[in-house]
């Protein structure tokens, strides 16, 4: 493993075999938090991201952090995945709603929590709970259910291969 410095003082991690290939360039960090270039200077409107370099990935896929972090281009921590692949690897998003975890929100009228997944753009009922908890449990088995061992949970497994 590698270290390239890039602004800010911040650093970001990759392979050895990938080292040489990437330091030819100056790299950024992007206000949105990845890593770039831009090769034609600061007007320029063309961008490319370190992590999809790294990954030779195809225009129609995304390449997906499997730590959530994106200074961390080492391929062990990159996954191409189809069009469909980042919202299951999504965690909760950071807006203001009823609950704490992903795919749970509460029906005030009925008491009750709901829990909801969302497969080829379609959403799913996966059921009402009585508690928050119950649901999120209920995401959690229809995310193994739908996208494997790439599926972000609420809750982290107990047990190996579960």
């Amino acid at each position: 493993m590698k270290v390239i410095p890039i602004t800010k003082g911040q650093v970001v991690f990759v392979d050895d075999e990938d080292y040489a290939a990437l330091t030819r360039w100056k790299w950024h960090r992007s206000s949105h938090g990845y890593v770039v270039r831009t090769p034609g200077g600061r007007k320029s409107r063309e961008i490319i991201f370190m992590h999809r370099q790294i990954m030779n990935a195809p225009a129609a896929a995304a390449v997906i952090f499997l730590d959530g972090n994106p200074l961390n281009c080492r391929k062990e921590n990159l996954l191409i995945v189809g069009p469909a692949g980042i919202q299951h690897k999504r965690g909760r998003l950071e807006t203001k709603t009823s609950s704490r975890y992903k795919g749970v929100f509460r029906h005030k009228g009925r008491r009750k929590w709901f829990a909801r997944i969302k497969v080829a753009g379609r959403a799913m009922h996966l059921g009402s709970f009585g508690s928050e908890e119950a649901a999120a449990r209920a995401y959690d088995e229809a995310a193994r259910r739908f996208f494997g061992e790439h599926a972000f949970l609420n809750f982290k497994p107990t047990e190996p291969g579960i």
